[in-house]
């Protein structure tokens, strides 16, 4: 998986993060999605997840496919603000 080289590529050069972890996150929920539903799961994304044992899953939340295209037509500050991505200042 390419991700995964670029985390251990970041992490051989600057130590592990914030997003580090975050990355790793993502991939634990990824990898406990396809658990779930009885899909096999790449050894390589196990061998990396298995480096970082104590990242737990990032959670993400859901929305319809209503809702996150909602604003798509919006002025870019409202649409700015209903993504969930971004931080609110």
């Amino acid at each position: 998986m390419h991700l995964i080289n670029l985390i251990e590529s970041f992490e051989k050069r600057f130590g592990g993060d914030s997003q580090v972890t975050h990355a790793a996150g993502v991939l634990r929920a990824y990898r406990d999605l396809h658990v779930g539903q009885s899909l096999k799961v790449m050894p390589r994304l196990e061998s990396f997840l298995a480096a970082h044992p104590d990242v737990p899953a990032a959670h993400e939340p859901h929305v319809s496919r209503e809702v996150f295209y909602a604003a798509r037509e919006a002025s870019f500050p409202e649409f700015a603000s209903s993504r969930l991505s971004l931080i609110h200042i």
